[in-house]
């Protein structure tokens, strides 16, 4: 009696399982074939079938567009050439000073009138030392006396202090700073010959103008410095004298 009850309970539960899936399934199918439920899903499909076909497209467009740039710039460089390249050469130096040549008689005894003179000859002095064996370097071969010469720069002064400057020529000379005469050399000379003036100069950079004149050879310029009134003179370094503007275009011209 107990296997007989056992089983026919169990039978009993298998039916109310199959009862409920069949009522889940039904459940499941009128849920889905509801029809806002239907359209719903057809417009996601429908959307994302959209967004596919529009990404398709933008990576199209993208694609023409970056061929549309490759091909312009072709057309450019096809067009404009490259730049040559600019041939190695040497560097051109700040420091010197613009020496300029002038034709006098051969009886001048004192220095001329610059400002009624034509330079013949404009050339790049790289040092102006008297006690050198070519005592202005950079001076042309072509330059022989008699001569007058015009040498402008200016001079970069480093520490403050008093400073004898002197100018030592044959024949005459005169040494400008800031277009004020400091040094008075002029005069027909038998040998070279230095004169020296002291003057205060604060750091910085001064306009110099040194004006030479030389009736026989040899053409003797010597531009010097030293620090205080009992400092021995020594030919101002290169580094310290500088160029005037378009002085190097002058002396590649000539003049």
């Amino acid at each position: 009696m107990c296997l007989f009850f056992g089983e026919r309970a169990a039978i009993e539960l298998s039916r109310r399982r199959q009862g409920g899936l069949r009522r889940r399934h039904a459940q499941q199918r009128r849920w889905q074939q509801h029809p806002g439920r239907r359209r719903r899903r057809q417009r996601a499909r429908d959307q994302g079938s959209r967004l596919h076909h529009h990404a398709r497209r933008f990576g199209r467009s993208q694609g023409r567009q970056a061929d549309r740039r490759e091909q312009a710039a072709e057309g450019r460089r096809a067009r404009d050439p490259a730049p040559a390249k600019p041939k190695p050469g040497r560097a051109v130096s700040p420091n010197g000073l613009l020496g300029e040549a002038f034709t006098i008689p051969a009886a001048t005894d004192k220095l001329p009138d610059f400002a009624g003179l034509t330079a013949t000859k404009a050339f790049i002095a790289n040092g102006l030392d008297a006690a050198a064996t070519a005592p202005i370097a950079g001076l042309p071969k072509s330059v022989a006396a008699p001569v007058a010469l015009r040498f402008t720069g200016s001079v970069n002064v480093i520490t403050a202090g008093e400073y004898k400057l002197c100018a030592k020529t044959d024949d005459g000379s005169q040494l400008y700073i800031e277009d004020t005469l400091i040094v008075d050399n002029d005069g027909v000379k038998t040998e070279a010959t230095e004169v020296c003036e002291l003057v205060s100069l604060d750091p910085g950079e001064y306009k110099l103008e040194l004006r030479t004149f030389h009736t026989s050879a040899p053409i003797v310029v010597g531009l010097a410095w030293a620090e205080g009134k009992d400092g021995t003179p020594a030919a101002i370094p290169l580094k310290n004298l500088y160029k005037p503007e378009g002085a190097d275009a002058r002396a590649k011209a000539g003049k």
